[in-house]
């Protein structure tokens, strides 16, 4: 409960109570158990080194008791933090034998999990095709067990990988499923996560109005959402003025200038290019001068200026 409400340091004060107690009494199956949920803790708190050597510990004990459905759990979760650390060759090594253990026992719902898990994994390593592959085949057991929120996750990790590597239109696809998923589960928090992602991929594709719908449905969901209100306007909008700041000015390799301008109100920045921007020349513009601008959203949904006016 205390990991779930992000009370890290209560919560890892109360598994190494827990350890000791597991210790006093010789119950090795709880221990190997509580040693796993503190690595979970560890690892959120980018204490990485501590968590494998947890988990570590965690999988001896379960071979020693030859639990492997307890092993298989310990695997997974050792996987992810040497993951987090870069370490992905063992990462893959422990993820893959977890999955051996679930297809052995049968278990479909943690083996969907862990591809997963590996899907991000390769997919972070730059092995596009075998992360695809590890995605669909998590997806075609989570429809098989008809597991709503896990498809919900897995289209919207896959859709996101398509995204990265330029196929648009598949990634639409799938991060549309993951928002359809997650409406009619109402989960707000889903809902936030899918919608920007989706909306910047409609917009690259030219689908406008249809970004726009998403959005609106998102917020019957996630009325208060700051950030959806934010897209929102964006999409309502297609002009407005903000003041800022100059953030940086950049030649590119055929000498035309471009750069950003922080804003007041705290949203992104925006992006300015030589032969965009009306007004000002760019050459007049120098970092941390201030300036009002006129922008607009650009394909992918980024504020680009239109004009600028130095404020003397």
């Amino acid at each position: 409960m205390l990991q779930r409400q992000g009370h890290f340091d209560e919560a890892e004060k109360e598994l190494r109570r827990s350890i000791g107690i597991d210790e006093k009494i010789g119950n090795e199956r709880g221990l190997a158990m509580t040693l796993n949920s503190l690595g979970g803790v560890l690892q959120r708190q980018g204490h990485f080194d501590e968590a494998e050597k947890e988990l570590r510990r965690s999988i001896g004990i379960s071979e020693k008791l030859d639990d492997e459905r307890g092993l298989s759990m310990v695997l997974h979760s050792l996987g992810g933090v040497l993951k987090d650390q870069g370490k992905f060759d063992e990462a893959e090594k422990e993820l893959r034998r977890s999955i051996g253990i679930r297809e052995k026992l049968d278990d479909e719902r943690g083996l969907s999990m862990v591809l997963h898990s590996l899907g991000g994994m390769l997919q972070r390593q730059g092995r596009f095709e075998e992360a695809d592959e590890t995605f669909r085949h998590s997806i075609e057991i989570g429809e098989r067990l008809e597991d709503k929120l896990h498809l919900a996750i897995v289209h919207h990790t896959r859709g996101k990988a398509l995204h990265a590597w330029k196929q648009f239109e598949k990634a639409a696809a799938e991060l549309c499923e993951s928002f359809r998923i997650n409406e009619s589960l109402k989960k707000r928090r889903g809902i936030d996560i899918v919608t920007p992602v989706l909306i910047k991929t409609l917009l690259t594709l030219g689908r406008a109005d249809e970004a726009l719908d998403y959005c609106q449905r998102a917020l019957k969901i996630a009325p208060t959402s700051s950030h959806l209100l934010k897209l929102r306007d964006r999409l309502t909008s297609p002009k407005k003025i903000s003041h800022g700041t100059i953030k940086r000015v950049i030649p590119n390799r055929w000498g035309y200038l471009y750069g950003f301008i922080t804003t007041d109100d705290g949203d992104a920045d925006i992006y300015f290019r030589e032969g965009y921007v009306g007004s000002v020349s760019l050459s007049d513009l120098v970092v941390g001068a201030r300036v009002e601008v006129e922008v607009e959203h650009d394909p992918t949904g980024r504020w680009r200026a239109t004009n600028i006016r130095l404020i003397v």
